[in-house]
């Protein structure tokens, strides 16, 4: 399995634009010496041809042209070597780059119920998106499945959805309960390799789910909020046996 990190900041990226922050405002003045980021989004394949998008974020276009591999396919007039979208949440920052692909082919879209009722009664991204293409909608998986392209042919990987703690996004927060499902992480299973990631973005609790999950992988991708630099490492120390590095 091949996993390509297209962006690893916050909302709003970094430097932030509105932000004056030590840090944001020195990599504007070349006072901080750090590379400027995209917003959160993978993407990850087993055959290094084709993609299966983990969010889309607001800066999507940015992220598909710094990627050669997810361009149009040589000789083609339109097209990207994306076969899905998953999708962890309904927030902005996981679901505005979807706008963006509707330029482009037939999409298809892994959500939960209510990560597809948000989007849809909170931004009507459904309704807006079928005037520009054509949606699949697909509810994600519980148990290990096979991965499927969009035609139906296997991928070489398996996956499976988990819901996390979590809360509906802002603009809908006032209209809707919190229920379970409206923020999940995926595992994702090279079957040639046997390689395991596990995707968790936006962890509110590191509860006793998200701990058994993060002990039987090999491969972690996670975003929560921190009290300390070093909380992150520390925890997963305790968890896991082993230190990693924060990206």
């Amino acid at each position: 399995m091949r996993v390509r990190l297209l962006g690893t900041a916050a909302g709003g990226g970094f430097p932030q634009w509105n932000c004056n922050c030590i840090n944001c405002q020195g990599v504007r003045s070349g006072l901080v010496l750090s590379r400027s980021r995209t917003q959160s989004c993978v993407a990850i394949s087993a055959d290094d041809q084709h993609w299966f998008l983990l969010n889309a974020s607001p800066d999507i276009r940015t992220q598909l042209l710094s990627f050669p591999p997810l361009s149009p396919p040589p000789g083609a007039s339109r097209g990207a070597a994306i076969e899905g979208i998953f999708l962890t949440d309904a927030d902005l920052d996981h679901t505005l780059g979807l706008f963006v692909l509707r330029e482009g082919s037939p999409l298809t879209i892994y959500a939960t119920l209510p990560i597809y009722h948000a989007l849809t009664e909170g931004l009507n991204l459904h309704s807006t998106l079928m005037r520009y293409c054509p949606v699949e909608w697909r509810n994600p998986a519980l148990a290990l499945s096979t991965l499927c392209y969009a035609d139906g042919t296997a991928s070489g990987l398996q996956y499976a959805a988990f819901p996390i703690a979590g809360k509906p996004p802002r603009y809908i927060e006032h209209r809707v309960a919190s229920q379970a499902g409206e923020r999940v992480g995926y595992r994702f299973h090279d079957e040639k390799t046997g390689g395991r990631l596990l995707f968790l973005p936006g962890v509110a609790v590191l509860d006793e789910t998200v701990k058994a999950q993060m002990r039987d992988c090999d491969g972690l991708l996670l975003d929560g909020t921190f009290w300390s630099e070093q909380e992150m490492q520390e925890e997963a120390q305790i968890v896991l046996g082993l230190r990693l590095s924060r990206y």
